[in-house]
């Protein structure tokens, strides 16, 4: 499994949403035949993560969620 090396502020909620996203997706090495790997590194679903919700927050009504509170 792919770490989230570099990236600074990493908490343990998006940890364990990063690990419920490669579930969702079914991106496992053993099930990536033809790649014999992973898809999407922990840290691309990560950055998908905070890309998501910062475009969330500045979209009208502009708000301040994170993702714990998502």
């Amino acid at each position: 499994m792919a770490t989230l090396e570099g990236v600074s502020g990493i908490s343990d909620t998006m940890r364990a949403h990063t690990q419920l996203v490669r579930t969702f997706m079914r991106d496992f090495a053993e099930l990536n035949l033809l790649i014999r790997g992973e898809e999407s590194s922990d840290r691309m679903l990560a950055w998908a993560t905070y890309d998501f919700v910062s475009d969330f927050n500045s979209t009208t009504p502009f708000t301040g969620i994170g993702l714990e509170e998502m």
